[in-house]
């Protein structure tokens, strides 16, 4: 097994000191995509087609 770096146990204990903010963020980040963010088609009318035609 390999030893932590003291860089690496820095970073984990700042994660490990902000873990109720970290939460509420992915919570947030949860619904956002859930829920939030429901784009709607306003181009009903289609466009032109990309082909010469005949007619």
């Amino acid at each position: 097994m390999s030893k932590l770096t003291p860089n690496q146990n820095k970073t984990i204990e700042e994660y490990w000191s902000d873990l109720d903010g970290l939460k509420k963020q992915l919570r947030y980040r949860e619904w956002e995509l859930l829920n939030a963010y429901q784009e709607t088609d306003i181009n009903i009318g289609g466009g032109k087609a990309n082909r010469i035609s005949d007619r």
